[in-house]
């Protein structure tokens, strides 16, 4: 699966006055390490971020990142709430029909957690094919490359809006999977 990092869109607006640089505003959704988390301090650390502040920096823009819920990241970016969103994002027909993507920087695949309990989850679910057998619930983040394969596939999932409740409903045992 290919990933965007840079989503713009058409038309970037907007300066403010009282700066001496205008702001480049850009959406983003943390908890999604290591490429976006933020900090206990209100910043922003990951692999994206440098590379944000970076591309600011080609513009003579200061960077201001805003900080939306994961489901969210598209409206935010078409209502003008930001001038730009920097995610992991899987392009798809539906998703190009509204903004335009930049240019794949990273890929990778879709992994599936589950905790091994005294040794056997490992032993008796060695395949993503096994679980779906065995009629296991598998946890998604809402609007990800994960809840796509998952509807795809017809998994018996349960979906949850932002990133980190997937994994929260596997570490308190509401599902037996978590697939991201």
């Amino acid at each position: 699966m290919f990933l965007s990092l840079f989503v713009l869109v058409s038309n970037v607006h907007a300066s403010n006055n009282n700066q001496k640089k205008p702001e480049l505003k850009i959406c983003v959704s943390g908890g999604y390490i290591p490429y976006k988390i933020k900090l206990t301090n209100g910043g922003w650390d990951g692999f994206d971020v440098p590379i944000m502040k970076d591309f600011a920096d080609y513009l003579n823009k200061t960077p201001v990142f805003v900080d939306v819920e994961w489901a969210s990241i598209i409206p935010s970016l078409v209502s003008f709430k930001c001038d730009m969103i920097s995610v992991g994002l899987v392009v798809t027909p539906e998703r190009l029909k509204v903004v335009s993507f930049g240019n794949i920087v990273y890929e990778n695949e879709l992994v599936l957690a589950m905790q091994n309990i005294n040794n056997n989850n490992n032993i008796n679910y060695k395949s993503l094919h096994d679980l779906i057998r065995a009629n296991k619930v598998i946890s998604v983040a809402a609007g990800t490359s994960s809840a796509l394969y998952a509807a795809r596939e017809k998994l018996n999932i349960m979906t949850y809006n932002g990133l980190d409740a997937p994994i929260n409903a596997l570490l308190t045992n509401k599902v037996d999977a978590v697939l991201f």
